[in-house]
């Protein structure tokens, strides 16, 4: 017996946002996103506590941009 499994492609995004501009980005995953289909999932918010862009030596919110 030949079972075929159709499940919609998973992506995940994870971009670094300073903290005060986080909602339009998350309303335009949000909104690119749905599909109003289960599998559309949720979106995280979670605190970094450092970051630093290699390249450049930047730290913290100039890192992120």
């Amino acid at each position: 017996m030949n079972v075929e499994v159709n499940l919609p492609k998973k992506v995940r995004p994870e971009p670094a946002i300073n903290e005060g501009s986080v909602q339009p980005p998350m309303d335009a995953i949000i909104n690119g996103a749905r599909t109003n289909r289960i599998g559309d999932e949720m979106v995280f918010v979670i605190p970094l506590e450092r970051c630093a862009r290699i390249r450049t030596r930047e730290k913290g919110r100039d890192a992120i941009g």
